[in-house]
């Protein structure tokens, strides 16, 4: 049970682990092997983390599991997720509700249209597909298809059309030809990612993958890693191109240059871009902006005043 066990830095964020190892198997994956089963913790001990760590002054709270859609189904059998996020989106205070690692085959409707009615959940819907080819899919042991992949990002959008949607995939698992990269590109190119994770295939002792034998050469799976990136980084900033002049909230989090660096509700700490700020503020404050520029992965703007 909790114990105060956060640990208080200085950054605006924390993570909470919502629940531990897998009953997933994925074939690449060797998490459930030494996690053990999957174990959800109780909906009472997260609230009072987070409301621990919102008391705190913490701006951003971010739900992280191996799989944050299964939460719940070992203790209340059924997807609590929906149920968690309105308990933490009732907690007093200005912070943000980000959930990570959604597995595409298990979420719902009701996990989706959760997310996108609660003030406090940013819009942001982090999907990792692992790839886009039926073939491949099928070998990684995943259930959704390609069709029933697109299928459920349009959901998302039509729930959501301001949705923010990361992905991240792993190219040259074994088995993966030019026709099933080709399909992956495609795939990436028709939803149009605002983010995207790109990982080459590596090979772990004691998973099914580590016994297929037509593994693909690692400059390949290096090269196909590249060229996604590359068509990965125009997409991106054709989606940027949607916040232009207009005003966010950000979370300043650093100083550098004579800019103070923040982030908006469309990029997780980490993992995703900036917004480098013209302007005083204090690190921790949110603060109105509004964006002038950007490239693929970052942006500039104004800070016009504190929330």
């Amino acid at each position: 049970s909790f114990s105060h066990r956060c640990s208080l830095d200085n950054r605006p964020y924390s993570y909470i682990k919502i629940s531990d190892g897998c009953d997933r198997g994925c074939t690449f994956c060797s998490i459930p092997k030494f996690k053990g089963k999957f174990r959800s913790r109780k909906i009472e001990d997260i609230l009072k983390e987070a409301r621990y760590l919102i008391e705190s002054g913490k701006k951003e709270i971010i739900l992280v599991a191996q799989d944050t859609t299964g939460y719940g189904i070992d203790i209340y059998g059924n997807q609590a997720l929906p149920e968690l996020l309105r308990g933490l989106n009732s907690l007093e205070g200005k912070f943000w509700i980000r959930v990570m690692y959604l597995h595409p085959d298990f979420l719902t409707q009701d996990i989706i249209e959760t997310m996108c009615s609660l003030e406090k959940v940013v819009k942001y819907f982090d999907v990792p597909i692992q790839h886009a080819s039926d073939e491949i899919l099928r070998r990684m042991g995943r259930m959704k298809k390609s069709e029933e992949l697109m299928e459920l990002f349009e959901r998302i959008r039509r729930a959501c059309p301001d949705a923010v949607l990361r992905t991240s995939v792993i190219v040259g698992f074994p088995g993966e030809r030019d026709e099933d990269f080709e399909k992956l590109m495609e795939f990436v190119v028709d939803v149009g990612f605002d983010k995207l994770g790109v990982f080459v295939y590596s090979d772990e002792e004691g998973t099914v993958a580590h016994e297929f034998s037509d593994k693909v050469d690692k400059e390949v799976a290096e090269e196909r890693k590249e060229r996604l990136l590359l068509k990965q980084a125009d997409i991106s900033f054709e989606k940027l191109n949607r916040f232009l002049e207009k005003e966010f909230v950000a979370v300043l989090e650093d100083r550098e240059n004579g800019f103070m660096i923040g982030r908006t509700w469309m990029d997780a700490p980490e993992i995703d871009g900036v917004i480098y700020l013209k302007g005083k503020g204090k690190i921790g404050d949110l603060v109105k902006v509004r964006v002038e520029e950007h490239d693929e992965y970052d942006m500039k703007g104004v800070i016009l005043c504190q929330t």
